[in-house]
């Protein structure tokens, strides 16, 4: 890992961090994620999913919303569709 991934997973961990200590939820996490100009990857969304107790689809939606979500174009098609699903 070079030293700017290392920064990078350094911050998102005390994002995460903060959060927790803050009783703050995910969308703060994924404003954080957009105002810093960062994208987020199924294995963040995870990671976010399990440490806020929170479904991992609701992340992925909002991450969708804010066009931070990097993802497979598969990926992002299924996605889509299971939001559609959930919303009928």
């Amino acid at each position: 890992m070079i030293q700017q991934e290392f920064n990078k997973q350094e911050r998102f961990d005390k994002l995460i961090e903060e959060t927790l200590s803050k009783d703050l939820g995910y969308r703060f996490i994924l404003d954080s994620f957009k105002k810093n100009k960062w994208n987020l990857n199924m294995s963040q969304a995870i990671t976010i999913a399990n440490r806020l107790n929170y479904p991992v689809n609701r992340i992925l939606y909002y991450a969708l919303d804010l066009n931070i979500l990097n993802v497979t174009t598969k990926e992002k098609k299924i996605i889509i569709k299971n939001r559609k699903n959930e919303s009928l």
